[in-house]
């Protein structure tokens, strides 16, 4: 009976799974019996010689056998996926000298997903609420839910869906195809007086990060949007370029340059102009063209203890025509103290802005505040982070 009773356990142990804990349990069962053979006194020479010419013939096999591929505790797909989702509920109160002053509620749901394809593919999408015809804004406006119904239901629209390739053969480049984010350096104080956040391009995009020296990165981007098709030559379109460096001048001071360049093609068609938010309009057609000159300059400093970050930007249509002063021209300075990185950090910032009538394309401004074009103005707040997320 003993001598069944070990063989039965060698039956048990020989199929033992690859995983590295199954192996593991085997060279611990193959140890014990070891020390059982050599401790049996009722065990004939022959049979103990044949128990021991097993254990070292597993012990051979165990070794030669290849390692085991680690198992996916959230197994294949569903690993390359990342989701996010944020929400935002707030209150706005605009004033402006001489006009209605404006209040509201707002709620923003944005949801999506970011997938690694594998070989240096990736793809994503995102889902947000707000007008689907109103591309500057994801909110919806409480109490305003369609215009005929009270506690009508909201709309949930795709605001970006694109696919991306990472080139292999050169290293910090990529290239997006599809509805995607608008990729270019911004103010850090307050950036979307030229190109609204919430704006999401359709079309091609493409950038190259490289590092000319150990404290200084360069990233080169360039897009071309569609913004009416056509189908012929009058499509509207805009071609968008960046230079943007990062230089660490000291351990408490970085600086940041950017060089942006937007050139619009055929906006004076109808359409576009269905767009509008500002800009001066002749007989149905936009009066200036739209070449936008825009640079950026920033410079943070954490010597104080706290984080300090000047800011300014300038902005200059050089296709501007058809006005007493061109009103081709804009610009913001602002500062920032502080930073919300974690649970209870704080920032407050502060800055002032000018924008003449046609400096920027309206369509694609800022919608925070009541006109996106020809005004001036101040904005200000604080960031306070509650949580770790």
């Amino acid at each position: 009976m003993r001598h069944l009773a070990t063989v039965a356990v060698l039956c048990v142990l020989v199929p033992g799974a690859p995983a590295a804990a199954e192996n593991a349990k085997l060279a611990d069962a193959l140890v014990d019996l070891e020390r059982a053979i050599e401790g049996e006194q009722n065990l004939s020479p022959e049979f103990k010689g044949a128990l021991s010419a097993v254990v070292t013939a597993l012990r051979e096999e165990e070794a030669s056998a290849p390692a085991a591929a680690p198992v996916s505790a959230g197994g294949g797909f569903w690993e390359s996926v990342t989701p996010f989702a944020d929400l935002r509920v707030r209150h706005e109160w605009d004033g402006r000298r001489g006009e209605e002053n404006r209040d509201r509620e707002r709620v923003r749901l944005r949801l999506g997903a970011n997938v690694d394809l594998g070989e240096n593919w990736s793809a994503g999408f995102r889902l947000r609420t707000g007008d689907p015809e109103d591309a500057q804004s994801p909110y919806h406006d409480l109490g305003r839910s369609s215009g005929r119904e009270m506690f009508g239901s909201w709309e949930l629209n795709i605001d970006r869906a694109f696919l991306r390739y990472r080139p292999t053969f050169l290293d910090g480049s990529w290239i997006t195809a599809g509805k995607f984010a608008h990729a270019f350096a911004k103010n850090p104080i307050f950036g979307e007086l030229v190109w609204d956040d919430d704006v999401n391009p359709e079309g091609l995009a493409a950038g190259y990060k490289f590092s000319p020296g150990s404290n200084v990165n360069v990233d080169l981007t360039f897009g071309q949007y569609l913004l009416v098709a056509n189908n012929d030559d009058s499509e509207v379109g805009a071609f968008v370029a960046q230079a943007a460096a990062r230089v660490k001048a000291s351990e408490d001071l970085k600086l940041m340059l950017a060089l942006g360049w937007y050139r619009y093609s055929n906006v004076d068609d109808a359409g576009a102009v269905g767009h509008n938010a500002g800009n001066l309009v002749v007989g149905g057609r936009y009066e200036s063209d739209f070449r936008i000159l825009h640079p950026i300059v920033s410079l943070s400093y954490t010597g104080l203890g706290i984080p300090v970050t000047l800011g300014g930007e300038y902005i200059l249509n050089t296709g501007a025509k058809g006005l007493a002063d061109d009103d081709d021209e804009g610009f913001a300075l602002g500062v920032s103290v502080g930073q919300t990185k974690s649970p209870g950090d704080w920032q407050g910032f502060y800055q002032f802005q000018r924008i003449q009538q046609d400096a920027v394309f309206s369509a694609f401004a800022q919608d925070d505040f009541q006109k996106s074009t020809n005004f001036r103005g101040h904005v200000f707040g604080v960031r306070y982070k509650l949580t770790s997320r």
